[in-house]
């Protein structure tokens, strides 16, 4: 028998609730037709509870597998995004820039966040925030912390970090996970450009 199932009717519908209106637990509490006077402590409590989480956990797992949703899908796209280059989108001829999409991956195109086109047929396009995206792949891999500290000597101060230095750093990180693991190897220093 599932955890959900095993939760009573009224507690079922209260994750239902919880799940479908943005998790705010004492709303999904009274939804469900719980008293209202002590929802947020109440609601608070049983949210807490072993069966409750069991069960919210396995909803959760349910729809993560139904929608395909994995950490390594989400780094996958996350690395289209953070590796993404203008360059794959435009051609240069007599040194003037000019869109061209005939040979644009549909992977290279996760990477886009808007194409504008102009009345006199300019063509704009604007590249999700790659620098967000590095952070987060960093962040992931454990590549920094908030800054520098003299402890921690592999730590990296991503606010003046330059966006290639970030690139670079991902990619080695990547690249040493894939091979599996860094073999005692510390993450280099940055390199001057």
């Amino acid at each position: 028998m599932s955890a959900f199932s095993k939760l009573s009717p009224q507690h079922q519908l209260v994750l239902a609730h919880y799940r479908a209106n943005g998790r705010v637990q004492h709303e999904a509490w009274t939804a469900a037709g719980f008293e209202k006077r002590s929802a947020r402590s109440t609601a608070a409590r049983w949210f807490n509870s072993p069966p409750a989480l069991a069960a919210l956990a396995e909803l959760d797992a349910k729809t993560l597998g139904k929608l395909e949703i994995t950490a390594e899908r989400v780094l996958d796209e996350l690395a289209l995004i953070g590796f993404a280059n203008m360059r794959d989108f435009v051609t240069i001829a007599d040194g003037k820039p000019d869109l061209d999409m005939s040979t644009v991956t549909r992977a290279q195109m996760a990477a886009v966040k808007q194409i504008k086109f102009g009345k006199d047929g300019e063509v704009t396009l604007q590249l999700c925030d790659k620098r967000a995206a590095l952070v987060d792949l960093g962040k992931y891999l454990n590549l920094w912390k908030a800054a520098r500290s003299d402890d921690d000597p592999t730590g990296l101060d991503i606010e003046n970090t330059s966006d290639r230095e970030l690139a670079r750093r991902v990619l080695l990180a990547f690249a040493l996970k894939v091979a599996g693991g860094t073999n005692g190897a510390k993450t280099p220093a940055p390199t001057k450009h």
